[in-house]
């Protein structure tokens, strides 16, 4: 469940997972600086809170649900024409 990201910049305009992330690394003492890769876990969307990955205790399950449906929705066309020319 844990999610990898290399971080392009430090700040961000508007609330999202990797500024998130990033205050998670920060308030763990750790120095983040563009071009690192962070990992993370999301345990509450809803509320942007985010744990280290060697700092995780659970993870909002819904969060990850929606991140599996949109790969499935990504990648389906695939399966779908491989399907269609074997059928």
């Amino acid at each position: 469940m844990v999610i990898h990201r290399r971080i392009s910049k430090l700040s961000y305009e508007k609330r999202c997972v990797q500024a998130s992330a990033i205050d998670a690394y920060r308030k763990r003492g750790v120095k983040v600086s563009p071009g690192m890769t962070v990992s993370y876990m999301v345990r509450d969307a809803g509320r942007w809170d985010i744990d280290t990955e060697r700092h995780t205790s659970e993870f909002d399950l819904d969060y990850y649900g929606m991140l599996i449906d949109k790969a499935w929705d990504e990648a389906a066309f695939v399966f779908m024409s491989i399907e269609g020319r074997c059928g």
